[in-house]
């Protein structure tokens, strides 16, 4: 094997079958460019730099899902005629989760985090969904309502149940 230098700078023109003793030799190698930095190969696939920092792009160069997600979630944060309507939808739905399965109260609360423009409306929107909750649960028990409000222990754990996990699943928006 012989240790002379190619016309373009790279490895050993000698023996084409390189035994691998030299990771840089390898990797320049097999790329189809030989421009690259050590920050574009540090770099993984699908991240650019934008004026917010790094961002995902999908494979054929445009936003990824998650950067396309994000956008629609903003644009339903701020916007004055879709914010409403998502809002009435995830309360819709975070009810009828609810009445399923009380795990529906923290995704119910996560619904509405996520549509809150910051973490304290997304707690002010939890508390008011845990509101709602009471007052649709009143309005089944009909005329049983003061037999069940006499029941204070089972009481206590639905009016805590019905703040605290909501406020629970709000928390997400801290996260988003």
């Amino acid at each position: 094997m012989t240790d002379e230098v190619s016309e373009d700078g790279h490895g050993a023109t000698g023996d084409s079958g390189s035994s691998g003793s030299d990771p840089e030799t390898a990797r320049d190698a097999g790329s189809p460019t030989d421009d690259r930095t050590s920050a574009d190969v540090a770099d993984p696939p699908g991240t650019v730099d934008t004026p917010r920092g790094r961002a995902n792009v999908a494979p054929d160069g445009g936003p990824s899902r998650l950067a396309r997600a994000r956008v629609a979630l903003a644009h339903l944060r701020t916007h004055p005629r879709a914010h409403p309507i998502a809002l009435a939808i995830a309360v819709f739905v975070g009810l009828i989760l609810s009445w399923v399965h009380w795990l529906g109260l923290i995704v119910a609360g996560a619904l509405v985090g996520l549509l809150a423009r910051n973490v304290r409306r997304a707690l002010l929107g939890a508390v008011g969904f845990g509101v709602l909750v009471l007052l649709v649960f009143a309005l089944t028990l009909g005329p049983s309502v003061g037999r069940a409000l006499a029941m204070t222990p089972p009481v206590y754990v639905a009016i805590g149940a019905a703040f605290g996990l909501p406020l629970f699943g709000s928390l997400v928006r801290g996260f988003g």
